[in-house]
C-alpha cells in the first residue's frame, strides 16, 4: 500500500510557522543581570483611527533608540505590542516582561496641512511602585518630531542612570528631511508587522515604502525596509520572480550605500542574503556588524537563530532562539519557532512547553494547537492519540485549514479513513500550498482509497494529481516542492522510474547542504518514493539519514502511521529501531 499520507503529514510539521517568523526589538540580558530593563508600551493615539499608525511608529522609533544604549535592556516591540488593546497594571506588566520601568504616553495631531503641529506626553514610571518617574509634555511643530524624539530618549536614559555616551548615534538619528517621506515610511511599517501575514499587506508595505524612497531617496532605512519586504515575498514564494528579486538587492545595495553603519540596514542586507541569495555566510556576517551596533538585540538572535538552523548548527539556533524570546517574551509566533526548534532536537516535552506559551499569547489562532498535536506524535506515536485529540479540540476555529489538516490526520492514525475522506471533502481548494510542500486534495484521496482498498478510485486521484502538477511543473521547473510531489503521484501511478527521478531533482534543487531545515523534508519525501517504488532498502536507508540528525521525524510517528507497514515488516527497519531507539 502506498505511503503518500505519512510524507504529507511530517511536511506539514512545516506549515505552522510560515517558514521563519520574521523580525520586529525579561530577565536580564544573559551575561548581564544588573542591566536595567524598560518596556515601551504602544502610544496611545488620541486622533483619528487613521493616525494610528503614526503613534505606532513613534513606539517603534523610541524602542529603537533605546535599544542602542548599550547599559540598557529594551524589550521588544512585538511583546509590547500585546498590551495595546488590553493593558494591564503597570505592575502586571512588569511581571510577565520582567522590567523595571514602563515608558507610556499618548499621541496626538493638531492643525492643517500646512501647519501641523503634534502633541506627545510620555511618562516614565517604575513597576515596583507604580511611581512616575518622569513625564513631561511636547507640543511643538510636526517638523521636530525627530528632536522630540531623541529627547524623549535622551530623558528615559539619562533618569535610568546610564550615560548617553552609551548610546553612540543611536539616540540622535534623523532618518529623513522629507515629513511625508516619513509618514510613508510610518505606513509601510504599519503594513509589514501586520499580524496577519498576507502578501496583500506586504505589497501595501511595499508600496509604502517605495513613495517614502521617490520622495527622498537619501532616506536609508526606508530603503532598507523595501529591501528587506520585497526578499520576505521572494522567500515565501508569494512572488519569487527575477524582478522581485532585483529590487530587493537593488534597495538593499542604496541602503548599504546610503548608510553602512546603520544596523538596521545590516539587518535587512542580512536578510536579503538569507532570503534571496541563499548565502548564509553573508547573512550572518551582517547580522554580525549590527549586532555591534545592537548588542542582544532579539531581533539579531533571532535572524542568526533562523539562519543557523538552515546551516544545521541547531544547538546554537536554540540558544540564540531562547535568548531572542527572554527579550521578546510575548511573541506567539517566535515561542513556536523555538518549539519547531526543540521538536527538530526530538525534545518533545521542552516543544509542548514552548507551544503552550504561545497559546497563552495567541489563544485566537491555531497555528500553535496545531503544532503541539504534532508534537504528540512525534514524541508519543499512538499513545499520544488522546493528548493530541484533546489538542484539537481545544482549536478555537474549527474550520482553519491547519485545524482541519490534523483532524484529517487524527481520523488516519485512529484508522477511520471514511471520516478523513470527509474532512477533506470540507478544504475548499485542490492545490494545498504550504512555503515546504504543495499537495492536492486527489494526491491525498488517493492514499486514503488505497487503504481502503478501492484501488480503481486511487489510481484516478493519483493520474488526476499528475496531470495537474505535470502542467505546473512546466512553469515552474526550479520549485522543488512540485517536482517532489510529482515523483509521489507517479509513484502511486507505478511509474518508478520517474518517480524516483523527479524526488531526486527535488534534492538537487535544494539539497541539505545549502538548506538542513528544508532540504531534509525531500528526503523524507525520497524515502517515500522508494517505499511506494519497492525499494524498501533504500527508503530504510534515507529513514536512516533522517534519523541521525536534527528533524521533525521520530520512530514513534513512524510506528504510528498505518502507511508504514510494509517497511515496518523488513528486519532491516528492526535493526533501524535497535540503532535509533
Amino acid at each position: 500500500r502506498t505511503l503518500t499520507l505519512i510524507g504529507v503529514g511530517a511536511l506539514a510539521l512545516a506549515v505552522w510557522g510560515l517558514a521563519d517568523r520574521f523580525w520586529p526589538t525579561r530577565s536580564a540580558p544573559l551575561g548581564d543581570p544588573g542591566r536595567k530593563m524598560v518596556v515601551v508600551l504602544p502610544l496611545e493615539n488620541l486622533g483619528p483611527v487613521e493616525e494610528e499608525y503614526f503613534a505606532d511608529g513613534i513606539t517603534d522609533e523610541i524602542t529603537s533608540r533605546l535599544a542602542s544604549v548599550a547599559g540598557l535592556g529594551v524589550i521588544s516591540n512585538t511583546s509590547a505590542r500585546q498590551y495595546k488593546r488590553n493593558r494591564p497594571s503597570i505592575k502586571q506588566i512588569g511581571e510577565e516582561l520582567g522590567v523595571d520601568y514602563a515608558l507610556e504616553g499618548s499621541v496626538r495631531w493638531a492643525g492643517g496641512k500646512e501647519s501641523p503641529r503634534v502633541t506627545i506626553t510620555p511618562r516614565l514610571v517604575r513597576v515596583s511602585d507604580d511611581t512616575q518617574v518622569w513625564g513631561e509634555v511636547y507640543q511643538r511643530p510636526l517638523d521636530d518630531i525627530f528632536e522630540i524624539q531623541s529627547e524623549i530618549a535622551k530623558n528615559v536614559v539619562s533618569k535610568l542612570g546610564s550615560t548617553l555616551a552609551e548610546a553612540g548615534a543611536g539616540l540622535e538619528a534623523w532618518p529623513t528631511e522629507n515629513l511625508e517621506a516619513y509618514q510613508a515610511y510610518l505606513r509601510g511599517l504599519s503594513f509589514r508587522k501586520r499580524p496577519d501575514y498576507t502578501l496583500a499587506n506586504w505589497q501595501s508595505a511595499v508600496d509604502n515604502f517605495r513613495v517614502a524612497v521617490e520622495l527622498d531617496p537619501e532616506f536609508a532605512t526606508a530603503w532598507a525596509e523595501l529591501a528587506l519586504s520585497n526578499s520576505l515575498i521572494y522567500f515565501l514564494r508569494l512572488d519569487p520572480t527575477e524582478e522581485r528579486a532585483a529590487e530587493a538587492q537593488e534597495a538593499a545595495e542604496r541602503a548599504a550605500e546610503l548608510a553602512p553603519a546603520n544596523p538596521e540596514v545590516q539587518i535587512a542586507f542580512g536578510y536579503y542574503f538569507y532570503y534571496v541569495e541563499g548565502d548564509y555566510e553573508r547573512a550572518l556576517e551582517h547580522f554580525g556588524i549590527a549586532d555591534k551596533a545592537l548588542p542582544g538585540d532579539p531581533r539579531v538572535l533571532e535572524a542568526k537563530g533562523y539562519v543557523e538552523r538552515r546551516q544545521g548548527d541547531w544547538l546554537s539556533a536554540l540558544g540564540h532562539l531562547k535568548g531572542a524570546l527572554e527579550r521578546n517574551p510575548r511573541d506567539a509566533s517566535l515561542a513556536a519557532e523555538l518549539g519547531e526548534t526543540y521538536a527538530c532536537l526530538r525534545q518533545y516535552p521542552e516543544a509542548v512547553k514552548a507551544y503552550d506559551q504561545a497559546i497563552v499569547f495567541a489563544p485566537e489562532e491555531a497555528w500553535p494547537y496545531v503544532a503541539k498535536v504534532w508534537s504528540y506524535w512525534l514524541w508519543k506515536g499512538r499513545s499520544g492519540l488522546i493528548q493530541s485529540r484533546e489538542a484539537i479540540e481545544q482549536i478555537p476555529e474549527p474550520s482553519d485549514p491547519l485545524a482541519v489538516s490534523v483532524r484529517f490526520w487524527q481520523e488516519i492514525y485512529e484508522g477511520r479513513y471514511e471520516r478523513a475522506l470527509a474532512v477533506l471533502d470540507a478544504v475548499p481548494d485542490e492545490v494545498i500550498e504550504s512555503w515546504y510542500s504543495v499537495r492536492l486534495k486527489s494526491l491525498l484521496a488517493a492514499s486514503v482509497y488505497e487503504q481502503l482498498g478501492q484501488s480503481e478510485r486511487a489510481r484516478a486521484n493519483f493520474a488526476r494529481a499528475a496531470e495537474i502538477l505535470e502542467q505546473s511543473v512546466s512553469s515552474r521547473t526550479d520549485d522543488p516542492r512540485l517536482r517532489s510531489a510529482l515523483g509521489v503521484a507517479y509513484a502511486g501511478l507505478g511509474r518508478k522510474v520517474d518517480a524516483i527521478r523527479e524526488g531526486r531533482r527535488a534534492l538537487e534543487i535544494l539539497p541539505v547542504r545549502k538548506d538542513a531545515f528544508s532540504g531534509n523534508s525531500f528526503e523524507f519525501e525520497l524515502a517515500i518514493i522508494y517505499a511506494m517504488s519497492g525499494e524498501t532498502a533504500k527508503a530504510i536507508e534515507q529513514i536512516d539519514k533522517l534519523l541521525s540528525v536534527p528533524w521533525l521525524l521520530s520512530l514513534e510517528f513512524l510506528e504510528l502511521d498505518p502507511l508504514w507497514e510494509s517497511v515496518r515488516r523488513d528486519p532491516a527497519f528492526g535493526k533501524l529501531v535497535d540503532k535509533h531507539g
